[in-house]
């Protein structure tokens, strides 16, 4: 009989340890944001938990001789945990990978792999300890479940709280030093203490000095570092939050002079400048201004200036303000009432405050009133109109053309969200979005393809007589009318391009010779396919076309995801002549993971198999193999591919990535703890056949109906406070979560009564299924949207209920 004492130690050590691995893996996403890019920090993160897959190898293989000296292995595994969460990330860092040659260097493939196994290390010691406390006490699993599951819960919500008061570098030592507690609180189960206490206190030691002063090493590809390589560059202001690590660069040798899509017939100069970057990347100017209006007169000279000469604006919404040149156009063209969004409320506190003798305030004496809050968030909560709404270079130029958004969720430019804006247009009001021009062109586009898509959703069939697009040498304006354009507007829009040598790209009526007459191409290309898109058969032009012109929409928000593997193979053989840079890399590296996790996950699981055979076989002859492997596997793909989409759909109603992880992650872990705490009393109610087949049906039947109901839930609540919001999630979650809490620990209740020595294995399956799925999940949603990755899963789950490991003794 154990001592109640020494439960309450296990249950408080995992709790402590699963929440220092969750906050860790939700840190890492954080960290690899800054050092490298987001969308890597995911599949990176998805990789590292091969760790779980591989500790199940470990502890199968050499379970008896673990469970024998439990009490010197698992504050040992945590020690461990401890020391490598802080020396895997520093040799992680370290490590000069770089996406987008990835097919010019085989280096690459080899710095990639090294980034996978030192980020697997932390893991695999923490999901070794967690799976010899299963093995323990194998009477109690539901209660460890729980305990793991809260305190991952618990640990990912910490982590995010901390980001507003810590640096990201500086949380590392504190997720050390935490789980150095958890090591030390199950010492006392153990009778001479010394050599424990021992490595505990070297432990510390050695998380105390590779934490002092730690510095996050960023990658030599992001636009911060190139910049300040630049002579005269120097950082003058740093602040880091949740939303993104902020650099403030100032240059007085090579001053900054940042006007996106600036005609070359230009008068003046470009204002003083410094550069602002949030994670090293999406560069925006900080512009030295003192009140004086006639400076500003070259933001009248940039493609997005055109909706100020088609008529009198009055009520202008400015979305993604950033340092405030949009806002300074806008009171340059005398627009009395300008409204500026900024979700990220640091870049208002670094112009309006920091720097305001610097740049004159534009958030508080220019704009009529700021809002740091997403547009689409702002539009749902008020009935407001507008002259004109515009949006402007939501994303850095650079990275855009290498493909480094190609996987990145944006609601900014899905069908739903331009109904949404249209909606708060007056009647004849302007929706004007600037794009960056992209050779050969795809971005431009594909928003042309998503206006015409929603629209006719709407009925409209004159869509050709209501845009306008323009280009430069740089960008592209594209303006999209509440009304047909009139012969007036038209005039202007020649009139505005002629004087700035901007080419004509579409209106209603335009002649092909009046096309491509200043930036010139080889052909026409932007009007031939705008007018296939506008007035021709644009199915059949998007077809055909070489990249990814379907519509986004709020299922699949992949906007800037353009890729076709039918021009993959014709890019790459020329490689050599320029056809790199066209590659989507983040969707290639995302099937690279893919591929790589199956390959591991054959090896972690067969190899297992085929070793283990013989040893299970000694043991019972009761389970079968296949059952124990598909059911393992079942949940483990199940449960975070509706993890996964579930955080990517409640993006749409909190807004930012980092909130829609912290809460979605922690109501899921904590609920299904719940779930996984509540499953012995449930299945004393109704028996194991009748509880997982309840299980199966209830998360079939709640997930079906949220796919129904959540984009009404979430229109109702978009005028809530936030917190509002995040109680919103999280009781949505819960119901769904609780009962996906119940599969683990009530298969592994059945195995503890007759097959203990597959608990280990069916642990590492379970591991090796959600590396899996962290990468097939994205795939599925880039391809077919987020509903089907649901669909998906939800099929899985009631799958489980005909393969569930004994069925022979439900009736037992």
């Amino acid at each position: 009989m154990l001592a109640r004492s020494h439960l309450i130690a296990i249950y408080s050590s995992i709790f402590l340890l699963s929440g220092s691995a969750l906050a860790y893996e939700v840190l890492l996403m954080r960290l690899f944001s800054i050092i490298h890019w987001h969308h890597f920090a995911y599949l990176i993160i998805g990789l590292a938990l091969l760790g779980y897959g591989v500790s199940g190898t470990l502890v199968s293989l050499f379970q008896d001789w673990l469970n024998t000296r439990f009490t010197t292995i698992y504050p040992l595994a945590i020690m461990l945990f401890a020391v490598s969460s802080l020396g895997s990330f520093l040799l992680a860092q370290s490590i000069p990978f770089n996406a987008e040659v990835i097919f010019w260097d085989p280096w690459q493939w080899v710095y990639l792999a090294f980034l996978f196994l030192f980020l697997a290390i932390p893991f695999f010691f923490a999901a070794t300890a967690i799976c010899l406390a299963f093995m323990r006490f194998q009477r109690h699993t539901g209660a460890i479940y729980a305990a793991d599951l809260v305190g991952a819960g618990t640990g990912s919500l910490m982590i995010i709280a901390l980001l507003f008061w810590l640096a990201p570098q500086q949380e590392l030592w504190i997720i050390s030093l935490i789980a150095l507690v958890a090591a030390a609180i199950p010492l006392s189960m153990i009778e001479n203490q010394k050599i424990p206490l021992l490595l505990l206190f070297v432990a510390l030691i050695v998380v105390l000095f590779l934490g002092s002063g730690l510095e996050l090493k960023m990658s030599p590809y992001k636009s911060l570092q190139q910049t300040l390589q630049i002579t005269g560059s120097r950082l003058v202001y740093q602040q880091s939050s949740p939303m993104g690590f902020i650099d403030l660069v100032e240059n007085d040798s090579v001053p900054f002079r940042a006007a996106s899509g600036l005609s070359l017939n230009t008068p003046g100069e470009i204002l003083p400048q410094k550069a602002l970057f949030v994670d090293g990347e999406n560069m925006t100017p900080l512009n030295q201004y003192d009140g004086d209006r006639e400076p500003l007169v070259y933001l009248d000279f940039m493609t997005s200036a055109l909706p100020y000469h088609l008529g009198r604006i009055e009520h202008a919404l400015i979305v993604g303000a950033g340092g405030g040149s949009d806002i300074l156009q806008a009171a340059y063209h005398q627009v009395p009432d300008i409204q500026a969004l900024e979700r990220n409320h640091q870049v208002i506190e670094i112009v309006d405050q920091h720097m305001a003798d610097y740049t004159g305030q534009p958030y508080s004496h220019l704009a009529s009133k700021t809002h740091a809050k997403d547009v689409r968030d702002y539009l749902q909560g008020n009935e407001a109109k507008f002259d004109l709404i515009q949006m402007n270079l939501q994303q850095a130029s650079a990275s855009s053309a290498a493909g480094l958004h190609a996987i990145n969720e944006s609601y900014l430019y899905t069908k739903e969200a331009i109904k949404l804006y249209r909606s708060h247009l007056k009647t004849g009001g302007y929706l004007a979005l600037t794009r960056w021009v992209t050779l050969p062109p795809r971005d431009i586009f594909k928003l042309i393809n998503t206006l015409v898509s929603s629209l006719q959703e709407e009925g409209i069939d004159d869509i050709d007589k209501r845009m306008l697009i323009i280009r430069g040498w740089q960008t592209a304006t594209l303006i999209l009318k509440q009304g047909q354009v009139t012969t007036h507007e038209i005039e202007q829009v020649k009139e505005f391009s002629q004087q700035r040598s901007f080419d004509l790209v579409w209106y209603p009526g335009i002649n092909i010779a009046e096309t491509n007459r200043f930036n010139q191409l080889a052909t026409p290309i932007f009007y031939q396919s705008a007018k296939q898109l506008l007035t021709g058969n644009a199915d059949a032009f998007v077809q055909g076309y070489k990249f990814n012109l379907e519509p986004a929409t709020d299922n699949r928000p992949y906007f800037h995801s353009y890729f076709k593997w039918d021009t993959f193979t014709e890019l790459l053989a020329l490689k050599d002549r320029g056809g790199m840079p066209l590659m989507e890399w983040a969707y290639l590296v995302l099937w690279a993971t893919m591929i790589i996790a199956l390959i591991a996950s054959v090896i972690l699981i067969l190899l297992p198999l085929l070793i283990f055979n013989k040893k299970v076989h000694d043991y019972t002859t009761h389970i079968g193999k296949g059952s124990v492997v598909y059911y393992f596997m079942a949940i483990g793909l199940a449960f975070l591919m509706i993890e996964i989409a579930f955080i990517q759909k409640f993006m749409l109603l909190l807004h930012h990535p980092i909130y829609a992880i912290a809460i979605s992650l922690s109501a899921f872990l904590v609920f299904a703890g719940v779930g996984s705490q509540f499953t012995q009393r449930l299945l004393s109610w109704f028996g194991t056949q009748r509880l997982i087949q309840l299980t199966g049906f209830s998360i079939l039947t709640i997930g079906l109906i949220y796919l129904w109901i959540l984009p009404g839930v979430f229109a109702w609540s978009a005028d809530s406070p936030i917190w509002g919001r995040f109680f919103m999630a999280i009781l949505l979650i819960a119901p769904l979560a609780f009962l996906m809490g119940i599969p683990f620990p009530l298969a592994l209740s059945t195995l503890t009564r007759h097959a203990p020595h597959y608990i280990p294995w069916a642990w590492g399956i379970n591991g090796c299924a959600s590396v899996i799925s962290a990468s097939l999940s994205t795939i599925i949603a880039i391809n077919y949207g987020f509903n089907m990755v649901i669909v998906i899963a939800l099929m899985i789950y009631l799958s489980i209920t005909w393969f569930y490991p004994g069925k022979q003794f439900l009736r037992q």
